[in-house]
């Protein structure tokens, strides 16, 4: 799912006026059954045990697990399913078929996902699973010589993920990542900058104190009043606001904990479906917004450990595992799955900055974003969620 790029030549207006032609779209054909939402909610609840920053592409890591779901038999493949909350292939390929061609229509500037199996050349590959990925899996196969030419295939590997990520960043692997063992290493990249539906006005851009356990940090907050929708979840004790974005094929909802609650409240009491309902509670008023700028950028190391919590320990078990659709090879497993996400805010955006007046008038509701909050990124259409994180500190 690398976005192909587009021609300069299409000015903001043409843009934003298709984008607000596709919000009506979109709206009017939005699915009711969620897609990978308990799967994106389970994955997101394994990594936060961190308690730091959480950045992960639920849509991204899915795609690569049902690449891999393509070499499994058995419990394997069974677990993979499981996992992914579905009880076959098929009722994923036209989702991701549908959410692939439209982050396809985004800048390579703006958004990618992309991930690549690398298999060793020690391995005699089935045919059939050769045809199975390219042809219904929307992935990619490498061979390298893990074991003859390691730094090669390092440099491989990392020279795939420049050019899908359009040298947005630099390397996901190193030699400490493979050694003589090593036959099958999923790698997986999500980016994605935002690009707002209406833009931000720098010059309303300003530092602002933002509440973090270990006391306060000043950051710089964009400010700007427009009319969204939003919502008050009492069971969850947060507010939500959505901001639509990326032409409007995607809608970013910060879910920001009420003064007296905080993250772990949300996260323990939060179900799979409350991402669709909030679109039931909404109302659409003019809102005094401040959002600070962050940037992540995590090599996801829990991925891994996560995907076990959920059921997946097969796959990962030389013991247990069971590629055996990919190859007759003896004790094959996945032996490393690395995912980096990088995920960028900022002003900029299509339609023109809403001006923000002072004094602000007492009736106008302000939602501050000025303590940790988590942030999902849906797709229109099936509410499939693309990118979901925590901002425990900007």
């Amino acid at each position: 799912f690398v976005p192909t790029k587009k021609s300069n030549t299409q000015s903001q207006s043409c843009l934003l006026s298709r984008a607000r032609t596709m919000r009506h779209n979109w709206r009017a054909r939005k699915k009711d059954r969620p897609v990978l939402q308990q799967f994106s909610l389970r994955l997101y609840r394994a990594m936060s045990k961190s308690g730091s920053n959480v950045f992960v592409s639920p849509f991204g890591t899915a795609v690569a697990l049902v690449s891999a779901l393509a070499g499994s038999r058995g419990d394997t493949a069974d677990q993979i399913l499981k996992a992914l909350g579905v009880s076959n292939e098929d009722e994923l390929l036209h989702e991701f078929d549908s959410i692939g061609r439209a982050l396809g229509q985004l800048s390579e500037n703006h958004v990618g996902l992309a991930n690549k199996m690398y298999l060793s050349t020690s391995l005699e590959l089935a045919d059939s699973f050769k045809e199975a990925i390219h042809r219904d899996f929307y992935a990619q196969v490498g061979i390298v010589n893990f074991q003859g030419d390691p730094t090669l295939a390092v440099k491989e590997i990392n020279s795939w993920f420049q050019r899908v990520t359009a040298h947005k960043m630099n390397a996901i692997v190193d030699v400490t990542d493979i050694n003589y063992l090593t036959r099958v290493l999923m790698v997986s990249t999500a980016y994605l900058r935002c690009l707002w539906l209406d833009k931000f006005s720098e010059i309303y851009t300003t530092p602002m104190p933002f509440y973090t356990d270990e006391g306060e940090v000043m950051v710089q907050t964009m400010c700007s009043r427009r009319i969204c929708n939003y919502c008050h979840v009492e069971r969850l004790s947060c507010r939500v606001l959505e901001l639509p974005c990326m032409l409007d094929q995607l809608e970013l909802l910060i879910l920001l904990p009420d003064v007296q609650s905080d993250l772990d409240f949300i996260e323990d009491n939060i179900l799979a479906e409350d991402v669709q309902s909030f679109e039931r509670m909404y109302t659409r008023n003019p809102l005094d917004i401040m959002l600070p700028k962050f940037t992540l950028d995590q090599l996801v190391t829990l991925l891994e450990g996560a995907l076990r919590d959920m059921g997946m320990q097969n796959i990962f078990d030389p013991s247990n595992a069971d590629l055996s659709k990919m190859s007759s090879d003896a004790n094959l497993c996945v032996d490393s799955f690395i995912h980096e996400a990088l995920f960028e805010t900022s002003e900029e955006g299509l339609g023109e900055a809403s001006p923000v007046p002072s004094p602000i008038p007492a009736d106008i509701h302000k939602f501050r974003v000025d303590r940790p909050f988590i942030f999902v990124l849906l797709h229109h259409f099936n509410h499939a969620v693309v990118f979901v994180g925590a901002v425990r500190k900007p």
